[in-house]
């Protein structure tokens, strides 16, 4: 039996320089999100092999804006987390790919070219 009676989110408290945060574990919708931006940056050709590759760099930013907080309970912007010095934003990135079970290898352009593919023999398919 799966059992999920523990179903609150896994949160981190954050202070980027006078002002505090949380982070929270990606939803479904987060995931989802960062998932579709990690496809869109990859482009087929008919072998199913990468013809262009472009835009990655926005999805961990896209990811953390949805799943950081400020004290007031709303979502940063994604232009507030590309303008953090990039030690912050990549500890962010790690560390909510982690609380989420999202860590990918190391290479993220491949993990992207498998999203992107299957992405396309499903909709051959016709299955998602």
């Amino acid at each position: 039996m799966l059992d999920f009676s523990d179903s609150e989110f896994r949160v981190v408290d954050v202070k980027i320089g006078k002002n505090e945060y949380t982070l929270e574990e990606a939803s479904g919708d987060a995931k989802c999100i960062y998932q579709n931006a990690m496809t869109k940056g990859v482009t087929l050709n008919s072998a199913g092999k990468p013809e262009k590759i472009s835009g990655l760099a926005d999805a961990d930013p896209l990811l953390v804006s949805h799943c950081l907080f400020d004290s007031t309970g709303k979502h940063v912007s994604v232009m507030f987390v590309r303008k953090l010095p990039d030690r912050i934003m990549e500890a962010l990135v790690d560390e909510v790919k982690k609380m989420s079970n999202m860590l990918d290898t190391k290479d993220g352009e491949k993990d992207a070219e498998d999203l992107a593919k299957n992405e396309q023999e499903s909709k051959v398919t016709g299955s998602d």
